[in-house]
């Protein structure tokens, strides 16, 4: 019964596999989400410099 056999070496290739692919997606993510934020920024210091003077610093 050769099917119930685990291939440790192969499974923990895959299980380091899965790991970087989860790490590269998330750290990809949370610098999405920070060149968003910062645009976003930007974006409302305009709009409360529009008057002449800024209202609030962010």
């Amino acid at each position: 019964m050769n099917l119930l056999k685990t291939n440790w070496e192969d499974f923990g290739l895959f299980l380091l596999d899965k790991a970087i692919t989860i790490l590269l997606i998330s750290i990809l993510f949370l610098f999405s989400i920070k060149l968003a934020l910062v645009s976003l920024n930007a974006y409302l210091k305009i709009i409360v410099s529009k008057n002449g003077r800024i209202l609030r610093e962010f």
